[in-house]
């Protein structure tokens, strides 16, 4: 029996080398690793960010909203990495060119999430995305062609950057990272995967945050998520200063000067506190500017001789079942130490994740957003039978932790050629073809404990808006009755 200890997590004896993946994860101790966006909530409001992260309410009372900011997103990064990528390789791209790319990826961004806007009731949204990117192509494109190849040379960039930090304990996902060296890559055809970037000699790094629409003043809610992800970029990264930062807006760029680190730290203190129970959120917003003002003062945080009997029996059913998905989202953090502790290799002998995939390049489907991946030289995949068709995974250069790491679906598994078929859910698998990294080796790790965060977005709508809540309630209640 071997216990091991890295960065101050112990992982559980393991008994033999037969255990599974999931023993050892579910042994270890469930650290709490709050996102940023759920501590940013907290500058907005204590009560509201409770609200959002713990009983599903919806923070966006604009309908569509999210799934635009969203798209814009996708598109300004996948156009920018086009862009530099072909000024590298020689090119030599004029301003209408340049623009044309933002626009045929915007069709393409339409054409691909069609479903997703039909859902949020967006009947024209290619119009509505084109509102920003006719202002913010027409800029971009003049910075990005004005530079030469050889500056580009110097600079790398890491498209939907995610860092998951267990000893801060922090984590999140940057829109863009630019990073300049101090001198050119030596082998410009060849990925600087995460574990080599760490060891450059970095000149500057730069956190690019992509904002919709015309820039406005910033709220105290976005100063304390460009403060967090500083932060931990920061510390992972191991940097002697703080790195730019940038909020690109259609119009223009602004950029923050001044970090509050220790006001980071205090926050995240109290989030872990309120995910523990350890303390009540207080009202610390403007209500009567709040977008959430009814469910928090007229129903989650009501007082009991304002609500009937049955609404007070909803609201109890509601934060018990918030209790205990909260508790299996646990099993999300424990599964953030277990990759921190053990190396890509290990995890492919525990049956937890695959290494030594390559990119079938021949079999790229943008359209459906689906990739092949292929074992290297034919490797067995080990204990493969942990995998299975509709599983979440998430593919990284080998630490699913740090680095542009998409998720997606298993759709298909071919053990004879020994190879699987993803499809992406956020149409982002272009971070696995930009600056040739699509000749990397890749490895795929399950991340299927997700699914607690979706369940807990319904739980305002289903406990508070819909009367189908008292008659599951009360099925419930009928069967304990008969079973006692």
């Amino acid at each position: 029996m071997v216990s091991s200890k890295k960065d101050g997590f112990a992982l559980a004896p393991r008994i033999d080398t037969q255990a599974s993946a999931n023993d050892i994860i579910h042994k270890l101790e469930s650290p709490t690793i709050p996102r940023i966006s759920a501590i940013a909530n907290m500058a907005w409001c204590e009560r509201a960010a409770y609200n959002i992260s713990f009983l599903g309410v919806q923070s966006n009372y604009l309908p569509g909203a999210g799934d635009i900011g969203s798209a814009v997103h996708r598109i300004v990064i996948k156009s920018t990495l086009e862009i530099m990528q072909s000024i590298k390789n020689g090119a030599r791209l004029c301003k209408p060119e340049a623009m044309k790319i933002f626009s045929t990826n915007a069709h393409e961004e339409v054409d691909v999430n069609w479903k997703f806007y039909m859902l949020s009731g967006l009947e024209q949204p290619l119009s509505i995305i084109m509102e920003d990117l006719k202002i913010r192509a027409d800029r971009l494109a003049n910075q990005l062609i004005t530079h030469d190849n050889d500056n580009y040379q110097k600079l790398l960039l890491r498209p939907e950057f995610t860092i998951r930090n267990p000893k801060i304990p922090l984590e999140g996902r940057l829109d863009l990272l630019k990073i300049r060296l101090a001198e050119p890559v030596p082998d410009s055809c060849k990925y600087i995967t995460t574990d080599d970037l760490i060891n450059l000699n970095i000149e500057d790094i730069e956190i690019v945050q992509i904002k919709t629409g015309k820039a406005k003043p910033r709220t105290p809610r976005i100063y304390l998520q460009a403060d967090a992800e500083a932060l931990l970029l920061m510390v992972t990264l191991k940097l002697k200063k703080p790195p730019s930062y940038t909020w690109q807006y259609a119009d223009k760029d602004v950029k923050h000067r001044s970090f509050k680190f220790a006001k980071v730290h205090q926050v995240i203190d109290k989030f872990i506190k309120l995910w523990e129970a350890q303390e009540s959120p207080a009202i610390t917003g403007y209500c009567q500017t709040c977008p959430l003002k009814n469910a928090c003062l007229d129903w989650h945080f009501a007082r009991s001789d304002k609500l009937s009997f049955e609404d007070l029996a909803r609201r109890r059913a509601a934060f018990n079942l918030s209790r205990k998905i909260r508790e299996e989202i646990s099993d999300t953090d424990r599964w953030k130490v277990y990759v921190s502790l053990r190396n890509a290799e290990e995890r492919h002998a525990d049956g937890w994740a695959l290494t030594g995939l390559k990119l079938d390049t021949s079999e790229i489907d943008s359209i459906n957003q689906e990739i092949v991946l292929n074992s290297a030289e034919h490797r067995p995949f080990g204990n493969f039978i942990d995998f299975s068709v509709g599983d979440f995974v998430t593919v990284s250069d080998g630490n699913p932790n740090l680095g542009s790491n998409p998720t997606a679906i298993i759709t298909d598994i071919d053990l004879e050629r020994s190879s699987v078929k993803l499809q992406s859910i956020r149409n982002d698998l272009y971070v696995l073809t930009h600056d040739n990294r699509q000749t990397s080796t890749f490895t795929m790790d399950r991340f299927d404990f997700d699914k607690g965060l979706t369940t807990i977005r319904y739980l305002d709508d289903f406990f508070r808006q819909s009367s189908y809540a008292d008659r599951v309630r009360g099925q419930g209640a009928a069967l304990r009755a008969t079973v006692t």
